[in-house]
């Protein structure tokens, strides 16, 4: 069966959407799969340049606007759907869609890997969603949804109609966490998504580690938090504090480059740092030896979690924190809100205390092994 998969980040600088799609690998590994990139899919522009993972133009950029033709049109409503699909029967989908229409041509089947979540303007979700219903209505197609987490929402409401419309027609849906289901069913009519958690779980896992551990990790949430100042009084630098005391040094990880300011923490507090120049394959290891990991980045949780290393975690940009937790069956804590850490403050006693417990890491690693069994079944769903 040949799979052409939509969103791959092997060439993103982000450690969670490279191991998505290395667990999508594992997961289809008797199949041949061509895929669309990650980076075309957010392309505005036939000239749009990206600097750092970071465009050169803003989105409402006039320069481009003017001069240039844009990348790949695609609706932005629902109601434009079967429009741009007769646009791009009629060879007029702009630059970029030819291709990408061979390759749905050569494939059995069509699936966009959701990792990125599916919510608010995302202009990759709304792509991906248009080249699914384009696949599946005017190609024929199997079109899939996968590995994604939808965020729906009644402010800029765009996007309820778009998920409504596509995943009408998909031969299937899958979410990763059950509050992206929750919120399908809370803000459309379209009740037929699966919950399979994320395809990093599917990867091989290491064997459980009783070594000694040292220390404990850190790193942030897609939602602000603290930067300064560099003293005792900043809400991150308390937070830490009792951790640092229960289980010695912390580590900072950051790939992503908004995150880079952690060297500033780090050097403050006169601790390691883990960064760009690493693997995520390196970071599980790091997280392997350690007590514990706190973070709102969710597939870095989702790294430790693999080697049934506790963690504390902290509230995102989205409810796909909140899902993750729940996945673990009471094995973890709730999550604190990263923008108020002096109000959590009182929260980390107790906590500290239950993560203490000998037998916790045992747990953790046998239900993310369960976990896998589960991801790894998507193949037979295809």
């Amino acid at each position: 069966m040949k799979l052409l998969i939509l969103n791959d980040g092997r060439k993103y600088e982000n450690w969670g959407i490279q191991a998505c799609f290395d667990g999508l690998g594992t997961i289809f590994k008797d199949h041949a799969i061509e895929t669309v990139e990650h980076a075309d899919l957010h392309r505005l522009y036939n000239f749009d340049p990206m600097i750092r993972n970071r465009r050169l133009f803003n989105e409402q950029s006039r320069i481009q606007k003017r001069f240039f033709k844009e990348y790949l049109r695609t609706p932005v409503v629902a109601d434009g759907l079967e429009y741009f699909c007769d646009e791009w029967s009629a060879g007029r989908g702009g630059p970029g869609s030819a291709a990408i229409i061979e390759k749905m041509k050569r494939s059995d089947v069509v699936i966009f890997n959701g990792e990125g979540s599916t919510y608010r303007k995302n202009v990759g979700a709304f792509r991906s969603l248009f080249l699914l219903y384009f696949a599946k209505t005017r190609l024929q197609k199997r079109a899939y949804f996968l590995n994604g987490s939808v965020t729906l929402a009644s402010v800029d409401a765009t996007l309820p109609s778009m998920v409504q419309m596509v995943f009408a027609v998909l031969d299937g849906v899958s979410v990763r966490e059950p509050l992206s289901k929750d919120s399908i069913e809370d803000y459309t009519d379209f009740s037929g998504a699966t919950v399979v958690p994320d395809s990093v779980f599917a990867i091989d896992q290491t064997p459980f580690n009783e070594a000694p551990l040292s220390g404990f990790c850190f790193s942030l949430s897609m939602l602000p938090m603290q930067r300064y100042p560099l003293d005792p009084s900043n809400a991150i630098v308390q937070m830490l504090a009792p951790f640092s005391k229960k289980f010695g040094a912390c580590t900072f990880l950051a790939k992503d480059v908004e995150d880079q300011y952690l060297r500033s923490l780090a050097k403050y507090m006169e601790s390691d740092f883990a960064g760009a120049d690493k693997t995520y394959p390196q970071i599980e290891a790091v997280l392997a030896r350690t007590n514990l990991l706190i973070s709102g980045r969710y597939h870095h949780l989702i790294f430790a979690l693999r080697q049934g290393c506790p963690v504390v975690p902290l509230k995102s940009s989205s409810h796909k924190i909140d899902g993750l937790i729940k996945l673990f069956d009471g094995l973890l804590p709730e999550p604190l809100d990263p923008t108020n850490l002096l109000h959590e403050q009182p929260k980390l006693e107790k906590i500290i205390e239950d993560l203490s417990d000998p037998g916790l890491r045992r747990k953790i690693y046998d239900r993310a092994t369960e976990i896998q069994g589960t991801v790894r079944g998507l193949a037979n769903i295809v």
